[in-house]
């Protein structure tokens, strides 16, 4: 028996919509392939794929990422785009590869990110990935400040502007190579009167987030180094008095601030723990104390996270 008309009909539909499908993984994987075959890196006789490596895919605000890239050249580009970062981070070569290191700002609303990374090679893109983090939600504690006319008059924004100008360009450059070594340790023993990401109120007006720690201690007790760098400031300051900032490698810097001596020059290399000044209630200050903080490029990060471990460890 020949088949119907409705027969040959419904199977002349099943084989175009098969022939569709035939196509469309064909055009889908040719081109994935394509772009992945061009990206390899030729070590010996073998070629390996690129392989994108993240520290963790959940995040907090405040926290850090790690981004590496293995199976890369020297000198190979890699752009990174998302939304979730304000300012992307460069790439340094790193063991097998290129690693970044990025600061989630602790303003950084909850929610799904993807992170969008392309690896070029003169000039054309040779393997592209996306990636999704989250940032999952947290509540940061207020804190009310009382202060005087006098101490208020040196928060202005001409002796602010001052002291950032000395401030970024102490951090204007960081070592393409750790500099640190292991996990970060606390600078000085006390007790902790502000927390990071705290939301300050001086005089019943917001003034913005806490930047870091501040570790209530003793006139004179002596500040160490969190960890081993380059000392890129060392001077007294309107805002935060006698500042010290070290340059850890990879645009990781730590800060020191109404430090009441300062026992390090800027140029010098100090080991972590090295003794680099005392604690004082130097600037804007309402007792003896350190403010410490930790900034990954231009974003002030939560220190803590890094005396859990050393950022680079689990890339073996």
């Amino acid at each position: 028996m020949f088949p119907s008309k409705v027969g040959w009909e419904l199977g002349r539909k099943a084989i175009v919509l098969c022939l569709i499908i035939l196509v469309t993984v064909f055009l889908t994987n040719y081109s994935g392939s394509y772009i992945e075959t061009m990206g390899k890196k030729r070590e010996g006789n073998r070629e390996l794929t690129p392989v994108l490596r993240l520290s963790t895919l959940e995040v907090c605000p405040g926290d850090y990422l790690v981004i590496y890239v293995e199976n890369v050249n020297r000198d190979d580009h890699i752009a990174l785009s998302t939304g979730l970062l304000q300012n992307p981070p460069g790439f340094t070569h790193y063991k097998r590869g290129q690693v970044a290191l990025a600061a989630v700002n602790y303003r950084t609303a909850a929610g799904k990110y993807f992170l969008y990374i392309s690896i070029s090679r003169k000039g054309q893109v040779v393997w592209e990935k996306r990636e999704m983090i989250t940032v999952l939600p947290k509540k940061f504690l207020t804190q009310n400040l009382k202060v005087t006319r006098q101490q208020q008059a040196i928060r202005n924004e001409k002796l602010w502007k001052e002291d950032s100008a000395f401030i970024e360009k102490a951090k204007s450059v960081s070592a393409p190579e750790p500099l640190w070594q292991g996990k970060f340790l606390q600078p000085v023993e006390g007790r902790i009167s502000t927390e990071y990401g705290v939301i300050r109120y001086i005089n019943n007006v917001e003034s913005g987030r806490h930047a870091g720690i501040d570790i209530a201690a003793r006139k004179g007790t002596p500040v160490k180094a969190t960890n081993r760098g380059m000392v890129t400031l060392s001077m007294p300051l309107h805002l935060t008095g006698n500042t010290i900032i070290i340059d850890h490698g990879m645009d990781i810097f730590s800060a020191y601030s109404h430090l009441d001596r300062l026992l390090v020059k800027e140029g010098q290399l100090v080991e972590k723990g090295d003794i680099i000044g005392e604690i004082g209630s130097t600037g804007f200050s309402t007792g003896p104390h350190l403010h410490w903080t930790i900034s990954i490029g231009p974003v002030f990060t939560n220190p803590w996270r890094l005396l859990e471990s050393d950022p680079l460890e689990w890339i073996k």
